[in-house]
């Protein structure tokens, strides 16, 4: 902190007692030359120096319900630069956040002040993955986004999936992400969830496969093959997936929690919804899922909409750092 302070000619760039700092750097400039800086910290970013005016967006606090997102335990190195992060935007006058189930966080975990916090409205009606839309075709997979970390509970669903297969289902399983292929447990990967998944090999035999999803093509590619998406996270801010299901115009399933149940209720979307715990009743409600084939809605994708919405944007981030237009 206090050469960030040096470098830049200023008293103060950071909170209090923390000395270590993230700086961006921009060839020895960084980035002053900007009017504002958008930052968007990972779960233990730390501190980040404010030598212009910032506005953080946060996507979501899992941490407070999924402690090892951060690390395996609390005297873990990563837990001290969250905390250090939350001190630095207890000082800042914007932080925003797309759902109130992540503002109510903001303020009851990581100790910001309401009057600081701010909701996004939800942009999901208006910017689309280029190519995504209603699906026609055979349809014959099951898709799970998903990433390989704990925020997603891939062993509850396939204990689910065994039991749709069991009650006649016929449909394969493609779980797909950044990182899904070291899930995959015939490919001799040391993961742990690739470990317990192998318990179901005999099982699941040739139904369920591993994507990667590397850019838009790869996801485009396999929603335009499947005939469901199903999510299995267990919380997050920003569940995206339902969104993609809904301007695909796919039925989804997924966990019931505040931010997802939210956004169904703002996009005005319906997704079959349920409470983890016992994986006959989901197989059940995914064997009606697939049945039905219901869309889980379509997106108003008005442009007068849209504008009033980046307008809003705009006023929130503008005011929240009283940066002139």
């Amino acid at each position: 902190a206090s050469t960030v302070a040096r470098m830049h000619d200023m008293d103060e760039v950071g909170p209090p007692g923390v000395e270590q700092l993230r700086l961006p750097r921009d060839a020895g400039w960084s980035f002053r030359d900007c009017d504002l800086w958008l930052l968007c910290p990972s779960l233990s970013m730390g501190a980040v120096a404010e030598v212009i005016p910032s506005v953080v967006y946060c996507r979501d606090l899992s941490q407070r319900y999924v402690p090892r997102l951060v690390g395996q335990d609390r005297n873990d190195p990563a837990w001290d630069r969250m905390v250090d992060g939350f001190r630095d935007w207890r000082r800042r006058n914007c932080i925003l956040a797309s759902s109130y189930k992540t503002l109510g966080d903001l303020s009851s975990f990581a100790g910001v002040r309401a009057e600081n916090c701010h909701k996004l409205p939800s942009m999901w009606n208006y910017f689309r993955v280029g190519g995504l839309g209603p699906q026609t075709g055979s349809r014959n997979h099951i898709l799970i986004l998903c990433d390989a970390g704990p925020r997603h509970d891939i062993l509850f669903a396939i204990e689910a999936y065994v039991h749709y297969l069991q009650a006649g289902g016929t449909l394969d399983l493609v779980i797909a992400g950044p990182n899904a292929k070291i899930l995959n447990p015939g490919r001799d990967s040391d993961h742990p969830i690739a470990q317990a998944l192998d318990a179901y090999r005999s099982t699941t035999k040739d139904k369920v496969h591993f994507e990667n999803i590397s850019d838009d093509d790869d996801l485009i590619r396999l929603i335009h093959r499947s005939g469901v998406i199903w999510s299995t996270a267990i919380t997050e801010g920003e569940p995206d997936a339902l969104a993609l299901a809904a301007h695909a115009e796919l039925p989804f399933i997924g966990c019931d929690f505040p931010a997802l149940r939210e956004l169904a209720d703002e996009l005005k979307l319906s997704p079959a919804l349920y409470q983890p715990g016992d994986a006959q009743v989901i197989a059940g409600l995914l064997v009606q899922t697939v049945k039905n084939r219901l869309s889980v809605g379509k997106l108003n994708t008005g442009k007068t909409e849209m504008y009033k919405a980046m307008a809003k944007v705009k006023h929130l981030i503008t005011d929240g750092i009283g940066l002139e237009t």
